[in-house]
């Protein structure tokens, strides 16, 4: 959790003692299929108050998770924050991180500047 977020929810009045921080009324977490949408149907009416229409609970983490990657979060990292399971959920972000295509096409030109020994040839992929 960030810095920013934990001002904010410590900021807030909790009347409950629960390790998670969406939980409804009676203090129950969020893990059935029910219960999640009730999060993405508040936080859609809350998204449209602000003035922001199309956008749910999943566009606030699709974000979070674009932002991460932009500024250079390994998608190691951002996987585990996101909590996916396998790095193929977290690759749709790849496309985000343009720096990495080029330090590996730097990579070759460096070696390719590189002065070598004239008598030692490049490796070979045998």
């Amino acid at each position: 959790m960030s810095d920013t977020v934990r001002g904010v929810l410590d900021g807030l009045v909790r009347h409950l003692r629960s390790p998670m921080v969406f939980v409804d009324d009676e203090g129950n977490d969020y893990t059935s299929e029910r219960r999640r949408g009730r999060i993405t149907v508040t936080t859609s009416k809350a998204m449209r108050t602000a003035g922001i229409e199309s956008a749910s609970f999943h566009t606030i983490r699709h974000t979070a998770a674009a932002w991460m990657v932009q500024d250079g979060v390994s998608l190691y990292e951002v996987q585990h924050v996101l909590g996916h399971s396998t790095p193929v959920m977290t690759q749709r972000y790849a496309h985000l991180q343009p720096d990495h295509l080029r330090r590996a096409v730097g990579a070759v030109d460096r070696k390719l500047k590189a002065p070598r020994d004239r008598k030692t040839p490049p490796a070979s992929s045998k």
